[in-house]
């Protein structure tokens, strides 16, 4: 396992600026491509059919021309809004978005040549629809590990958009819950799980040849969720959608929003796994418990530690340890399980998903 004490950055958003504040230099911008939306929230469809769009090098960026009602009489407020991926960071683009590097982002928006703003501006501006990323390192096994510990623990759902949703092509594996358009941000928010060398790779493979190849993706994965609009930033507890306001959000902030996420989709399931021959009936219902819980993508450790939490009198909680290390040591350590929930506890405990109380 490598590290994965990594930051949760911004991957993507949608940026409103004022139209008052720009000065617009491609004209055609504003004489063809004008939609409406409502409430900060913007229908993707409609965005990408009235956007001027840009494309090179595996770098994509949409600028389009939007009013937004103000009341009930026909009042409108006119704004320029685009589609920033960090990718416009070029070879810093593992970094994601950050206060550090908006600069750069600005700077590569002032070179397409379509309207100018200064970074004030900019930073002043409104977002809806940011993706927030957390990278982390896993081999392929840990990663399926990882697809199984989600799946195990997944809320079931039958309702198309919801419950937990594996993808397993030789160049796009992973999982996620809900989709990006969803509405119910507050009980179905959108989660993805990647593995991003295979994306970058494979689908990215013009961005990756250029601008990423010789940096360590060896066995990168992500997490991504998204805030859809102003009311689910509220919902979380940001009381501004200025760019300005998420660049300053703290870590744990950040991170909170992807746990949150994430344990919104799961509960605990109990599975059937296999009776041992050869052992006494206590010791194999406490194999059993054991590796009920690994399945379920715990270390021993926390199950040993968790299992022991309420023993105060000293000496029957060392003989019950006692209990507990024999077993592993003898049925369990060393073994593909052992290791891998290992690994997983690291990445859980990253994206601050409490695997004690699965």
């Amino acid at each position: 396992m490598i590290n994965t004490d990594t930051p949760t950055e911004i991957d993507s958003l949608k940026l409103r600026l004022p139209y008052r504040n720009v000065e617009i230099i491609n004209y055609r911008l504003e004489a063809f491509l004008t939609t409406t939306f409502e409430g900060g929230e913007i229908d993707a469809e409609n965005f990408k059919r009235n956007s001027l769009k840009f494309k090179k090098d595996g770098i994509s960026v949409r600028f389009a021309v939007e009013t937004m009602p103000t009341d009930s009489k026909g009042g409108k407020k006119k704004y320029l809004t685009i589609l920033i991926n960090s990718k416009l960071l070029k070879n810093k683009y593992l970094e994601g978005i950050t206060k550090a590097n908006i600069d750069n982002v600005h700077n590569e928006l002032m070179s397409y040549d379509v309207a100018r703003f200064d970074l004030k501006t900019m930073l002043e501006g409104f977002v809806t629809d940011v993706d927030f990323k957390t990278d982390f390192y896993s081999t392929m096994d840990e990663f399926q590990e990882l697809k199984k510990f989600f799946k195990i623990n997944a809320r079931e759902s039958n309702k198309v958009g919801q419950g937990y949703r594996p993808f397993n092509d030789k160049t796009n594996q992973g999982m996620q819950f809900s989709t990006r358009d969803t509405r119910a941000y507050k009980t179905n928010p959108f989660v993805k799980m990647y593995h991003k060398e295979l994306e970058l790779k494979y689908n990215s493979s013009d961005f990756y040849e250029k601008y990423i190849k010789g940096q360590n993706i060896k066995d990168l994965g992500r997490f991504e969720t998204t805030i859809k609009n102003n009311a689910h930033m509220k919902a979380l507890g940001i009381n501004s959608n200025t760019l300005s306001n998420l660049l300053n959000l703290d870590d744990p902030f950040k991170k909170s929003i992807l746990s949150m996420s994430i344990n919104t989709h799961l509960e605990s399931n109990i599975k059937q796994i296999k009776i041992r021959e050869g052992m006494s009936p206590l010791d194999e219902m406490l194999h059993n418990l054991i590796v009920m819980q690994m399945n379920g993508g715990m270390s021993f450790d926390k199950i040993r530690d968790f299992a022991l939490s309420t023993f105060t009198e000293k000496t029957r909680k060392s003989k019950a340890k006692s209990k507990f290390n024999s077993i592993y040591e003898e049925h369990i350590r060393g073994t593909k399980k052992d290791i891998s929930t290992k690994n997983i506890d690291s990445i859980l405990n990253l994206i601050g998903v409490d695997n004690d109380k699965r």
